[in-house]
């Protein structure tokens, strides 16, 4: 939340009646902008930070070029291993040597 500057999955409405508010009696930090040493519901719903769902779409899609090729180059090695000891598997003969 501090690095996406985002509060809760949909927003400050997240931390109603959970273990955080039960326990701390106040939202997050996060949740406000910081100017105050205690975040409390007037605090949070005036600093309107966004939840950090949307944010985390965000930047996967500004980072979608990267994560897919990240993700083909590591399916190419798992095709070519596949190749490898599937060659491997078909040159052993009955007694478990290769030829």
């Amino acid at each position: 939340m501090t690095e996406l500057s985002c509060c809760g999955v949909n927003g400050y409405g997240d931390f109603n009646n959970s273990a955080y508010m039960i326990s701390n009696k106040q939202y997050p930090t996060q949740c406000c902008n910081g100017t105050t040493t205690s975040c409390d519901l007037e605090g949070a719903q005036q600093a309107e930070k966004p939840g950090c769902i949307q944010k985390i779409v965000d930047l996967l899609k500004s980072h979608a070029a990267i994560v897919g090729g990240v993700a083909a180059g590591i399916c190419a090695l798992e095709l070519a291993a596949l190749v490898v000891s599937m060659y491997l598997y078909c040159k052993i003969d009955k007694e478990g040597s290769i030829h």
